[in-house]
């Protein structure tokens, strides 16, 4: 019984309730679902900055003298991963490059238009933007855990308590509300329909492609365990859903704190280390990036690049994703000088590859989000191995 009404079973009946009445609810009601989800992801967003400075700086002061190890030890495996899936995504173009080619003659853009709009919006003033705080709680976590000063440390504490009361009596509870309300728009705006109609096999390529990959990822994590993937796996389920509704990583922090603190059993390292995967580490946009932009290229000159020029682009890619953080389309947008200098984008290219990534945008940060899950469970399981924590 208990599990009939666990968050991952409550924002599957959500979805499925979107999917059997959400055409037939009224234009006012459906609106109204969707005006609460805007004002719930504006006050979400306002707190993000708060709780990524909170859960970082103590999750460093938690570790003290190793925790500058810890944190270079995170990056290079950030920068790894990043880098890997990019140069999957150029393996699997060689031997599909035939069959993207038959399909080049369907392509063309699409033309979305929103049939739900929110009664009113409104605008929470941000003191600090969400990078920024993460730069500061890099830097702080640091110095404090060199510096001892308490007087810090009892605020930063107030600051993390009053973060976590709200995340478990405001943010977690109303979840599956503010998934509904965003996953109806997609719904009744008919986003599936269109992008199954005009790009259906590029689409399904690299959705596909982006969850072999997760799955791939938490067997690795998990030394190819099936049993122990699944189970890895079925716990962030709902940071899955979640990262698909809001299509921001950051936004979908504290459903996948609660998922990694389940996995690996280790909270510090978790909220030291998420926040920084969510603005830094993107698994989906590393593998579906590259297929789009490929794919483009086959759609236009009829060409992939050389591996030569591709390893330039991978480098690119994988210092351009660190001005990506959780700015729904940000992967695309970042990149996007890359994809004029090194791949000679054209324009016209650029329009059509960025209104696919949109409509993508959706699977690309679902699959980033619930990935930090099984790199962190890498991590801790490297950082055992090495002794640096317990």
């Amino acid at each position: 019984m208990r599990f009939l009404f666990s968050l991952p079973m409550q924002l599957v009946a959500a979805i499925v309730l979107v999917l059997t009445v959400g055409l037939s609810l009224s234009q006012p009601t459906a609106a109204g679902f969707y005006t609460f989800s805007m004002v719930f992801k504006e006050f979400l967003s306002a707190v993000l900055p708060y709780m990524v400075f909170a859960f970082v700086t103590s999750g460093i002061l938690s570790f003290r003298r190793n925790a500058p190890l810890i944190l270079g030890i995170l990056l290079a495996l950030v920068m790894a991963s990043n880098a890997l899936g990019t140069l999957v995504s150029y393996v699997i173009m060689q031997f599909l490059y035939p069959v993207i080619a038959c399909s080049a003659g369907s392509m063309s853009v699409v033309s979305l238009t929103s049939t739900i709009e929110p009664f009113f919006t409104i605008h929470l003033p941000r003191l600090i933007p969400a990078h920024y705080a993460l730069l500061g709680a890099i830097f702080c976590g640091l110095f404090f855990s060199v510096v001892q000063c308490s007087f810090f440390e009892k605020a930063l504490s107030l600051l993390k308590r009053i973060i976590e009361f709200l995340l478990a009596r405001v943010f977690i509870p109303f979840l599956p509300l503010y998934v509904f309300g965003f996953f109806l728009k997609m719904h009744r705006d008919g986003t599936f329909d269109e992008l199954m109609k005009h790009y259906g096999f590029v689409f399904l390529l690299i959705v596909g492609v982006q969850t072999a990959y997760l799955i791939l990822y938490y067997l690795a994590a998990h030394g190819f365990s099936p049993k122990r993937a699944w189970d890895s796996f079925v716990v962030m389920l709902p940071t899955y859903l979640t990262g698909f509704s809001t299509m921001s990583g950051t936004a979908t922090l504290p459903v996948a704190l609660e998922g990694a603190e389940k996995n690996t059993g280790n909270r510090p390292l978790v909220h030291m280390a998420l926040p920084i995967m969510a603005s830094i580490h993107f698994i989906g946009d590393s593998v579906g990036t590259p297929l789009l932009a490929m794919a483009t290229l086959v759609f236009f000159k009829g060409c992939l690049p050389a591996f030569s020029t591709y390893l330039v682009f991978v480098f690119y890619f994988c210092f351009g994703m660190l001005a990506a953080s959780g700015v729904p389309g940000g992967g695309i947008l970042a990149i996007t000088p890359f994809l004029i200098s090194v791949f000679d984008f054209t324009p016209e290219m650029v329009g059509v590859a960025t209104a696919i990534y949109f409509l993508l945008d959706s699977f690309g940060t679902a699959t980033n989000i619930t990935g930090d899950g099984a790199l962190i469970i890498l991590l801790n399981r490297l950082l055992k191995k090495l002794r640096i924590v317990d």
